[in-house]
């Protein structure tokens, strides 16, 4: 009798099978997140053009502020359904974690029912963390009142926990993200409860979308935390139990840069000069166009590259800024790139995409001077085109 055993290959086939299942949602995911997004362009952007002609006692003002606010809570949920396919909208800069997770928490305190206590066990001087600080605090928000909420009516705890630690890719085999991340220094955030836990079964779900052991669904949930780490390169392990509790521990890679100071608010710009939008999507074209127009700019419009190509160069003397989606039929956004930047090195583009930004740096590198997340409204296209001035300034 030959006996061997094989608990490593059954543990590296599970694994196999769970990445291969995170990439065909995430990808799912993410193409339908950036569709929409397009399309909520069209709407927000639209409501606010409208918005700025009624006067603010006219009742349908008030029937443009519900529109709005209902896009608003759509545009919502596609960011939480693109930060679980890893290509959400992140504003990255360091940030010393263990501070804002006392920020983080301090306004969540009054959701966590009386009879949880939490506590904060934070390091000081941790090296800063490369993230967006809005979607750490989807992550925290979401694994300390799931956490709260895990201990039902009796007493209990939720800690919270940062730290430093060095690891080598052996302290990495538990880890539910697509990539495995290499060893180093990483900060950690470690959220563990005094609750009922998860059986085996229940664990093995808790990253799939819309999945919930509540009696009524909360949205992506877990599986938008767990995108969210992915998405910053980070890691994320689950230890639990019946009975025992559940502990939840992410590390985010630190960075060498130091935190940076909050930045003044952006004015509203008001220009002039001509300004060329590339895109596919008719509603996106017509809502831009009209914002540049209401901003004092005069505005061309191209339906895809080749379009936008042909415009430019005979044209380009008198365009001084090209407004440029990311992702189109016929040219996408990096060939046309490449053709406005031979006819004009010095050409002023901003990119425009439903992804985040990190993704447009990585397809476009330096030829851009800006970046602009959809959906956006009028004060953030004018935002934008300020900034890229003064960039290039």
């Amino acid at each position: 009798m030959i006996a061997r055993d094989i608990s490593d290959q059954k543990r590296s086939e599970e694994s196999l099978r769970e990445t291969q299942k995170l990439e065909s949602l995430g990808l799912l995911a993410g193409g339908i997140a950036h569709d929409f997004n397009n399309l909520l362009t069209g709407v927000i952007g639209n409501a606010g053009l409208l918005a700025d002609e009624l006067p603010a006692d006219s009742p349908q003002f008030e029937a443009v502020q519900n529109l709005t606010a209902a896009a608003e809570r759509m545009a919502r949920l596609t960011s939480q359904m693109l930060a679980y396919s890893g290509r959400g909208h992140f504003v990255i800069e360091p940030v010393d974690l263990s501070k804002q997770v006392i920020q983080i928490t301090s306004l969540i305190q009054a959701s966590i029912p009386k009879n949880v206590e939490l506590r904060l066990s934070l390091a000081n001087n941790l090296p800063p963390v490369e993230l967006d600080v809005s979607q750490l605090q989807q992550i925290i928000m979401n694994l300390v009142i799931n956490a709260a909420e895990s201990v039902g009516s009796g007493q209990g705890a939720v800690e919270v926990r940062t730290e430093l630690e060095t690891i080598g890719e052996e302290h990495l085999k538990a880890n539910l993200a697509l990539t495995m991340p290499g060893s180093g220094e990483y900060a950690v955030i470690t959220v563990e409860d005094t609750g009922c836990g998860m059986d085996e079964t229940t664990r093995n779900r808790i990253f799939d979308p819309f999945f919930t052991t509540k009696f009524t669904g909360r949205g992506l949930g877990l599986s938008s935390v767990l995108g969210i780490v992915r998405g910053h390169r980070g890691l994320i392990t689950v230890d639990t139990c019946p009975g025992a509790g559940t502990k939840f521990r992410i590390f985010f890679p630190v960075s060498s840069g130091g935190v940076r100071p909050e930045a003044p608010p952006t004015q509203d710009v008001r220009g002039r000069g001509t300004v060329l939008v590339v895109d596919d999507e008719d509603v996106v074209r017509t809502m831009a166009k009209a914002a540049l127009q209401r901003l004092g700019f005069t505005a061309l419009s191209a339906r895809n590259g080749s379009d936008a190509v042909r415009i430019y160069s005979e044209q380009h003397q008198a365009i001084d800024l090209v407004l440029l989606d990311m992702i189109m039929p016929v040219m996408g956004g990096e060939e046309t790139l490449r053709h406005l930047l031979e006819i004009r090195p010095d050409a002023t583009v901003i990119a425009m995409s439903g992804f985040h930004e990190h993704e447009a740096k990585q397809r476009f590198g330096s030829g851009i001077s800006g970046f602009v997340q959809k959906p956006f409204t009028v004060g953030q296209l004018g935002s934008k085109i300020l900034a890229s001035r003064r960039a290039t300034a």
